[in-house]
C-alpha cells in the first residue's frame, strides 16, 4: 500500500516476519532529506539522499522484521511533503513472509 503523509500508518494483522519496501524519487527542487522507515513510531531503518540540483534523485530502503500483531509501520520523509514545483513519486510495500 501507499502513505501519503507522515501521519499515515499501516498496522498488522498477524505477528511474524515481514518484506517492508520503501522508494522515493524526488525532483531537482527537492532538497537533502532522510528517508526513515519506522515501527511503532522508532525509526529501524534510515537512508539519506544528496542534494539534487540536476536531475531526478532516488532513496529506497528495504529490510524483513520482526513484527507484533497491532504494530504499525510509518515512514518518515519531508520530500513527500510538494513545495513549489516539487514532484515527488513513492511507494512502500509491506508483505507477510511468515
Amino acid at each position: 500500500g501507499g502513505l501519503a503523509f507522515t501521519t499515515d500508518r499501516i498496522t498488522v494483522s498477524r505477528e511474524g516476519v515481514y518484506l517492508i519496501c520503501f522508494n522515493t524519487i524526488c525532483d531537482s527542487s527537492s532538497v537533502r532529506r532522510d528517508a526513515n522507515i519506522l515501527v511503532n513510531g522508532s525509526t529501524i531503518v534510515s537512508t539519506l539522499s544528496e542534494n539534487s540540483t540536476a536531475g531526478y534523485h532516488y532513496r529506497g530502503a528495504s529490510i524483513c522484521y520482526y513484527l507484533n500483531e497491532n504494530d504499525y509501520i510509518q515512514v518518515n520523509n519531508q520530500d513527500w511533503y510538494d513545495a513549489g514545483s516539487s514532484t515527488t513519486w513513492k511507494t512502500l510495500s509491506v508483505a507477510y513472509l511468515g
